[in-house]
């Protein structure tokens, strides 16, 4: 959407568009809107069509790391903001 008229219709521009569109879209016309967007979400099944199959196992293998490695953050023993886990400094006058 670039823009919204005065009677409700929008203006659009297509990706490969240089300008706008030449017909104004009416409201009613309008069925649904992207509520957010992932990039590269899609990049996998790209790369299997392409026979890309080693950064198909890249990918498997940082995704399987990433979750073996965020069990850490989970675990009360590895939290750094702990008491127990603060050493104990006396000082001495």
């Amino acid at each position: 959407m670039v823009s919204v008229n005065p009677d409700g219709s929008y203006i659009t521009k297509g990706d490969v568009n240089g300008g706008n569109d030449r017909d104004p879209i009416p409201e009613a016309n309008i069925r649904g809107t992207a509520g957010w967007i992932v990039p590269y979400v899609g990049l996998p099944r790209v790369w299997v069509a392409e026979g890309r199959w080693m950064l198909v196992a890249l990918m498997i293998a940082l995704t399987a790391s990433a979750i073996w490695l965020s069990r850490f953050g989970f675990d009360a023993r590895h939290d750094p903001w702990r008491e127990e886990a603060q050493p104990h400094v006396e000082v001495s006058a």
